[in-house]
């Protein structure tokens, strides 16, 4: 038998090579420690060794076989990182070399794997703050929002068109090192979630919110009311805002569609432009004296300047039983029944309620906020409210300095514009007799009308634009009703009950913020 022999030691096996698995960090100075991971580099160093961009490394902390810690070597430059046992070399991983610590540097990403329109979070460090010249770009296409941007983190949308490649940071000119992402080419399904508000008029913004709407409007994205494509004002991946198409009047489903995929459908409903629930007067700003100067009237003493800087929309009339009902779904809390005669017999609560209710028919934002017996009104809010008891007595005075409100330029004689005890016994529909000089009826007798304010006592400092008391026990209703006496109707006469009460004799108006 003969038996040959060799003094060359056998080739390893192609599954011995070593092989690099990631590196922590992916960039870094001279003098600095990173932690390479990976299989097969051997139980000791020996005579392997780590070379960066073929500089080898001189100083190791740490070797195993799947972990290295090694020291960034001098002259080391900016190039692939390999891990060299015996006569077999690793694949190659990018490291950055940093010039000084002031270079944006990427450590790592939530996530190497994404949708366009996905969020991710880009961690690292020297980001800076959000500026014009702070940029992201995937594979050279530049990102457009950016939900957070901190030193040590970016939130960013994956722009659309985003192709896998190599993401970097800018900031003022100065690039990080890449990091490879995948783009995995998945585009999923938009979904509305909620729409605001949704009964609205032709030609009124509403909002639309949901999820994977993209970015930014394509070629093929677009919203439908049914089957009428609307005007986009604002498009992001998780929001768009549109205007409401032309278009009948009825309940329609809204549809997102985005890179073609269509959004499940959001039932709406197109209000008719020809249909005025509440007829509204417009009055002027200005300035009127408040209160009474007889300190015998003493809950309406001292009387103090009150100036309104804006105009005020307010109900021609006092809400009628038809106008409530419209609203409150037929809901009518009135003692007589009577669709022409004021709504009554209903608290402060359902009075606020009515207003939230009704602006939101019609398409404007809320003004109050009701959560149980605590209310709280957003004053940059343009939906309909109820008067404060300042603006209640600036429109019922109509340019009068006395006790009963102008007509045709000077104080009117009260059976003129009111029914009180003098004229009747009875509610009457509203609107019957003249308006004061505002063109407003009923504001003196018929119904009284709650109005926003807590009762309390007047202070003789002058004010403007009063939002009146922001706490108390009882709240103001004001105008008096046919129960009352001429006197009891007077421009100045307070009343006030708990907003819970309910009366036959009290009612309510509405106005809105210009």
């Amino acid at each position: 038998m003969i038996v040959s022999c060799s003094n060359n030691p056998t080739t390893p096996a192609a599954e011995d090579k070593p092989v690099i698995t990631s590196l922590s960090p992916v960039l870094g100075m001279t003098g600095d420690e990173i932690t390479i991971s990976g299989k097969n580099f051997g139980d000791s160093q020996a005579s392997s060794f780590v070379s960066f961009n073929g500089t080898k490394a001189t100083l190791y902390l740490q070797w195993s076989n799947t972990s290295i810690k090694v020291a960034v070597p001098s002259g080391a430059t900016t190039g692939n990182i390999y891990v060299t046992v015996g006569s077999q070399k690793s694949n190659g991983l990018t490291f950055t070399i940093q010039a000084d610590g002031t270079q944006p540097a990427i450590t790592n990403l939530s996530s190497t794997s994404f949708n366009v329109g996905n969020q991710i979070t880009i961690y690292g460090k020297n980001f800076g703050s959000k500026s014009a010249d702070s940029k992201v770009f995937f594979n050279g296409i530049e990102a457009i929002y950016y939900p957070n941007w901190f030193p040590t983190a970016i939130m960013v949308l994956v722009p659309e068109n985003a192709k896998s490649g190599k993401l970097y940071v800018s900031v003022a000119g100065v690039k990080s090192n890449e990091v490879d992402y995948t783009i995995s080419n998945t585009i999923l399904d938009p979904v509305i979630t909620s729409i605001n508000p949704t009964i609205a008029q032709s030609g009124t913004s509403v909002q639309i919110y949901g999820e994977n709407f993209g970015n930014s409007v394509g070629a093929n994205s677009y919203v439908e009311f049914g089957t009428y494509k609307a005007t986009i004002v604002y498009w992001n991946n998780t929001g768009i805002t549109v205007e409401v198409p032309e278009m009948p009047s009825g309940e329609v489903s809204v549809t997102v569609t985005s890179n073609n995929k269509k959004s499940n459908g959001f039932t709406f409903r197109v209000q008719s432009k020809a249909v005025v629930i509440v007829p509204m007067v417009q009055i002027p700003a200005g300035s009127f004296m408040m209160g009474s100067a007889n300190i015998i009237d003493l809950d309406a003493y001292p009387q103090h300047k009150v100036t309104f800087t804006k105009p005020l929309l307010v109900g021609e009339t006092e809400i009628s039983q038809a106008q409530y009902k419209k609203v409150m779904n037929l809901s009518n809390p009135s003692s007589i029944k009577d669709d022409g005669n004021p709504v009554e017999q209903l608290t402060w609560y359902s009075a606020v309620d009515f207003c939230n209710r009704l602006s939101k028919m019609e398409g404007y934002t809320e003004c109050y906020t009701i959560n149980g017996t605590d209310v709280t009104w957003n004053k940059s809010a343009n939906g309909y409210r109820l008067l404060t008891e300042a603006e209640w007595e600036y429109a019922c005075r109509a340019g009068s300095t006395g006790s009963v409100g102008n007509k045709d330029g000077s104080q009117a004689n009260p059976n003129d514009i009111a029914w009180t005890t003098n004229n009747s016994d009875a509610i009457h529909h509203v609107g019957l007799l003249a308006p004061n000089d505002f063109g407003l009826y009923d504001m003196h007798g018929n119904a009284a009308e709650w109005v926003w304010d807590y009762y309390d006592f007047y202070d003789e400092s002058d004010a403007t634009d009063p939002p009146g008391p922001t706490e108390g026990y009882e709240r103001i209703f004001r105008g008096g009703g046919y129960i009352d006496s001429p006197v009891g109707c007077s421009t100045f006469k307070r009343y006030s009950a708990n907003g819970l009460q309910q009366q036959y004799y009290i009612g309510f108006r509405v106005c809105r913020t210009k």
